[in-house]
């Protein structure tokens, strides 16, 4: 009797044991992103992965691409981090790197072509600080039913716009982004299309060789010139776009080529899911891609192949960075990779799933083609810095250019120019 009640309470007494214990603190990943398709495809994965570790608790945080770029950029910068794992745009690296932790060293990093990182994330220690997970290559989208065979220059572009519009086929012809930061599919890949270039030399991307030639901007030559020329014309002589096209995010483009009042229009592959998914398009099942058209100058059509990431701040406890290591590293994994191609049409930056869809999904070499293996390809942005500001710039010129007269284009990018100038000199 006296061993039962013995055996009895201690049972008691190891309940209140176990009830005074605290439970084990989780580790709390907070992820900061864009919410757009491949973004969404990520989170679901990071979520499936949480699911598996009761040690930790996973929060995403939504924020719009406006206010997304400030807002991360003070989080960064403070002596806390509000963040533990951030969405990382290719164009902001050097802008970013100082706040953010190495991250070369996580599992399947190595499956990724250097390309894809060492321009816009590698410090000067030669390591990335950030994680690519999706390759932004870009390309002219197209009505297949439509168009019978590719405009591979911007005359063919243009004319094949005037013909399909006089025969009532469709309301415009090209329709995409104009305004800051969105001008990548009309005033930029039309440029670098033409083989110009916002700073001189022309497509290139190495900092010191850009210091070597004095951070000169070329805005003002030919190239760009006949660039802006032809945009002035589909919106003023041919009218071939809409006349606020000047105003559309590519958001906005992408609304009208889905709703089919438009042939062909620019935008990253990684939109074709939405493209050709019924209940958001109604040009799902017709929509094919090829590289953007080469101008006067060009020398074939044009694509590129540039990531975006994501990365782990400084300011963050060292067992939130061992688990976003983690994380990241199983978001680089086949299976998550192809499943990015296959529900965004996001282009995977994992060595092990490009070759298997290249050999195994002919929807997907096709993309290849029009896209990372296009016969000209260029790095969009500018890797330095001041690159963000140098973008608004050259973007703002552009758009008062479209305002004015024909006549006055090259007067304007002259006045680009001095602006530019100034700005590097700040």
């Amino acid at each position: 009797m006296k061993k039962r009640i013995y055996i009895v309470g201690l049972l008691i007494a190891l309940c209140f044991v176990f009830l005074a214990t605290p439970a084990l603190a989780k580790i709390k990943l907070r992820v900061s992103f864009m919410p757009f398709p491949v973004h969404n495809q990520q989170v679901d994965w990071m979520k499936k992965w949480a699911d598996t570790r009761p040690d930790v608790e996973l929060i995403t945080v939504p924020l719009s691409y406006d206010v997304y770029y400030p807002k991360v950029s003070n989080s960064l910068r403070a002596s806390k981090g509000e963040f533990d794992i951030v969405w990382h745009n290719d164009d902001w690296g050097a802008a970013w790197m100082n706040f953010l932790e190495y991250v070369d060293d996580v599992n399947n990093f190595d499956d990724i072509n250097p390309y894809l990182w060492k321009f816009c994330f590698r410090d000067k220690n030669g390591r990335s600080t950030a994680v690519p997970f999706v390759s932004t290559s870009a390309g002219l989208f197209y009505r297949k039913d439509l168009i019978p065979e590719l405009p591979k220059t911007w005359k063919e572009l243009q004319d094949l716009s005037i013909k399909l519009q006089k025969e009532g086929k469709t309301k415009w012809g090209y329709v995409t982004g104009m305004k800051f930061p969105h001008a990548y599919y009309s005033f930029l890949a039309f440029m670098w299309a033409n083989l110009g270039d916002i700073v001189y030399p022309p497509f290139v991307r190495d900092y010191d060789m850009l210091e070597m030639f004095g951070w000169q901007p070329d805005v003002n030559d030919i190239r760009v010139i006949e660039m802006l020329e032809f945009w002035w014309d589909q919106i003023h002589r041919y009218k071939t776009v809409p006349p606020d096209n000047i105003s559309y995010s590519r958001t906005a483009a992408l609304a009208i080529f889905q709703a089919g009042d438009a042939a062909m229009t620019g935008q990253d592959a990684h939109l074709y899911g939405d493209m050709n998914d019924p209940a958001k398009s109604k040009v799902a099942g017709k929509v094919g891609v090829a590289p953007f058209p080469s101008g006067p100058r060009g020398n074939g059509g044009l694509s590129w192949d540039v990531p975006w990431a994501w990365g782990i701040p400084k300011n963050v406890p060292p067992e939130n960075k061992k688990a976003a290591k983690e994380l990241l590293g199983y978001l680089l994994t086949e299976e998550i990779q192809v499943d990015l191609w296959k529900k965004t049409g996001g282009i995977p930056v994992a060595g092990v799933a490009r070759r298997s869809l290249s050999k195994d999904d002919p929807i997907f070499a096709q993309f290849a083609k029009a896209t990372f293996e296009s016969p000209v390809l260029v790095l969009p942005a500018h890797y330095y810095p001041k690159w963000p500001k140098i973008h608004s710039i050259f973007t703002d010129y552009c758009i008062k250019a479209m305002m004015g007269k024909r006549d006055d284009i090259r007067k304007v990018m002259e006045q680009c120019s001095e602006e530019i100038i100034k700005a590097f000199a700040d």
